[in-house]
């Protein structure tokens, strides 16, 4: 015991990487109150991450379905980042067959609906902890200033950090993010 705190291991902060992605639904019976979807001939994702992007297409599908990528919280060369929030862009483009304007003649070309989904990946490393990698004391905070201008508050009492913007509220584990101005 350390003041009265317990150490606590987390395998997530020794070894961090987060799940990054998109779920979504594909009506083709119309059950939605949009009605029917059509099949996409190719669905696409490509997500970005601090200097990685990857890209995956997939015959299309309807139902539901998930585009996603497990970031092991390294950068394009293969260096870990620290305990903070990162910016990631998730790109899901579904393709449909085009016709030439006012037939249903086919074209070579196709015509793709695109959304794009932008969020934080909330990565909590302790893999260099000074109680040994993954290892922390229970309630204790960290505020970690990001480069944005908000402040990260980490715990070593929670599961994963959690990600709040009192802007946007927007939620990814156990930290909490307050604007500095």
């Amino acid at each position: 015991m350390f003041g009265g705190r317990k150490l606590q291991y987390k395998s997530l902060s020794a070894e961090a990487s987060v799940l990054i992605g998109i779920d979504y639904f594909l009506d083709t019976l119309g059950d939605s109150s949009e009605g029917p979807t059509t099949i996409p001939t190719i669905t696409s994702a490509v997500i970005q991450i601090e200097g990685k992007r990857i890209e995956a297409s997939f015959l299309g599908a309807s139902g539901s379905l998930r585009q996603a990528f497990l970031w092991d919280a390294c950068n394009a060369r293969g260096n870990l980042f620290p305990t903070g929030a990162y910016p990631y862009t998730v790109e899901l483009s579904n393709d449909y067959p085009a016709t030439y304007s006012g037939t249903s003649i086919p074209t070579a070309e196709s015509n793709s609906l695109t959304t794009k989904v932008t969020g934080y990946a909330i990565i909590q490393n302790q893999r260099d902890s000074v109680f040994g990698s993954g290892w922390g004391l229970q309630g204790l905070e960290r505020q970690l200033l990001q480069p944005d201008g908000t402040i990260l508050l980490s715990g070593a009492n929670e599961r994963l950090p959690l990600a709040l913007s009192a802007a946007s509220n927007r939620h990814g584990g156990n930290a909490t993010y307050f604007p500095l101005s």
